[in-house]
C-alpha cells in the first residue's frame, strides 16, 4: 500500500510540473488546473499515507476528531438546505479539529522533525480553511499546506530510507 501512495505523489508532482511548465512555456487554458489538480493529489495522497502510517489513528483523539466530522457532515448538509447556523456549525467543527490534535501533539512523549511538520500543517490548513471559508482570505495562500505537506513526506521518506524500510 505504501508503493501505491509514492507511485500517487509521483503522480501528483508530475501533473504539478506539467501544468507550470505549460503555464510559463505556452499558452493553455488548462495548464493552472493542472498544477492545481497536482497539488491537491499530493496533499491528499500525503495526508493519508502519513495518517495511515503514524500513529494519531490508533488514539482515542481521533474517534474525537471522527466524532466532529460527523457533526462537520451536518452542517454541510444544514449549508445545503441554505438553513440559518451553517457557518458556526461549520467554523466550530475546523475550531474542534484544530484544538483535538493540538491537544494530541502535547500528548506525544517525543516530538520528531516530522511531528513538528505535521502540526504545521494541522495549523495552517484549518486555520487557512476558516479565513476561506469566512472569506477572508482567497484559495491562493492555501498552497502554503501543500509546502508543507510536501516537506512532511520529503521527510517521512528520508526516514524511511534511513531506517531501509521505504518499500516494506
Amino acid at each position: 500500500m505504501f508503493k501505491t501512495f509514492i507511485v500517487l505523489i509521483i503522480l501528483g508532482v508530475l501533473m504539478t510540473l506539467t501544468g507550470l511548465f505549460m503555464s510559463y512555456f505556452t499558452y493553455t487554458e488548462n495548464s493552472e488546473f493542472l498544477t492545481h489538480l497536482g497539488l491537491w493529489i499530493t496533499e491528499t495522497v500525503g495526508f493519508f499515507m502519513l495518517l495511515f502510517n503514524g500513529t494519531f489513528i490508533k488514539t482515542r483523539y481521533f474517534k474525537m476528531v471522527l466524532g466532529v466530522m460527523a457533526v462537520l457532515l451536518l452542517g454541510t448538509v444544514i449549508t445545503i438546505m441554505h438553513w440559518p447556523f451553517h457557518k458556526p456549525i461549520i467554523v466550530g467543527c475546523f475550531v474542534s479539529i484544530l484544538i483535538i490534535y493540538i491537544l494530541s501533539f502535547f500528548k506525544k512523549p517525543i516530538y520528531k522533525r516530522l511531528d513538528y511538520l505535521k502540526l504545521g500543517w494541522v495549523i495552517v490548513w484549518y486555520t487557512g480553511a476558516i479565513l476561506d471559508y469566512l472569506h477572508i482570505i482567497n484559495d491562493d495562500y492555501r498552497v502554503l499546506t501543500t509546502v508543507l505537506m510536501i516537506l512532511a513526506i520529503l521527510d517521512f521518506v528520508k526516514i524511511k530510507m534511513q531506517n531501509k524500510t521505504l518499500f516494506d
